[in-house]
């Protein structure tokens, strides 16, 4: 999966898009889904968001992420 270092700026204009698709403590999955796929977890298909990441003061974005991997990412991988 490629993660990139974005802008403050860029995360909070995603944010404020769409209402999110999921809000957790560490960030959020962009409110439209972007495709769907089999979902790494679960192993069922599932629709993917864009997924965005907020960790010790930085910012990121993902590649589309279904819910299950987003809760389960643990952002202390992050740079």
């Amino acid at each position: 999966m490629a993660i990139k270092e974005v802008t403050q700026k860029r995360y909070l204009e995603a944010f404020e898009l769409l209402p999110p698709a999921v809000w957790v403590s560490f960030g959020f999955l962009m409110g439209e889904a972007h495709d769907h796929r089999r979902c790494s977890i679960t192993g069922q298909t599932a629709p993917t968001f864009a997924a965005f990441f907020a960790h010790n003061d930085k910012f990121y974005e993902g590649d589309p992420m279904t819910t299950a991997e987003f809760r389960a990412f643990d952002v202390d991988t992050l740079p």
